[in-house]
């Protein structure tokens, strides 16, 4: 079994409870979760901020969009790299990179909020509601895109209603 925690302010609610499997966070959540196993980024933002953040290498699994590694690049452990029409939301790119990687195990997907707001906001600069609602219709529909099985939605208040609700 996978968790995998998005940006959504719902995902604090798990972020740090133990969950048995493999816990997965996106971009900033490595400054909010004691215990993740795989930190999974797409933006080089993240990795310069990741980079600063540690003096070495984290236990974490690091694994970076090619050529966004940025100061972690040195201890990025996988590059991934997907065809631009796949998408181009981290989200996406994290359950397409975990289905090929672990196709059969579960994946409980928390912070599929779909409000715009992150709870990282304030790490750096963020575009308007308007234009973040904008770009969260667009990752919805890359999300439709996806194979829907063994996929799981964990917040049920959610506007991706894609994935099965648990």
């Amino acid at each position: 079994m996978i968790h995998l925690f998005c940006g959504g302010r719902s995902s604090l609610e798990k972020l740090n409870e133990p969950l048995e499997g493999i816990k997965v966070v996106t971009n900033f959540g490595f400054k909010y979760c004691k215990d993740a196993d795989i930190i999974f980024w797409a933006d080089k933002i993240v990795g310069d901020i990741l980079g600063d953040y540690y003096t070495e290498k984290p236990k974490e699994m690091l694994v970076s969009l090619k050529g966004n590694g940025g100061k972690a690049s040195k201890w990025v452990d996988e590059y991934y790299g997907y065809p631009p029409e796949s998408g181009c939301f981290t989200a996406v790119w994290a359950l397409m990179w975990l289905r090929e990687k672990f196709p059969d195990l579960d994946i409980f997907v928390y912070g599929l909020d779909g409000d715009g707001l992150s709870y990282y906001d304030g790490i750096v600069e963020q575009p308007d509601t308007k234009e973040r609602i904008r770009r969260q219709g667009i990752c919805c529909m890359q999300l439709d895109k996806l194979p829907k099985e063994g996929i799981y939605n964990c917040n049920p208040n959610s506007v991706y209603k894609g994935f099965e609700f648990v």
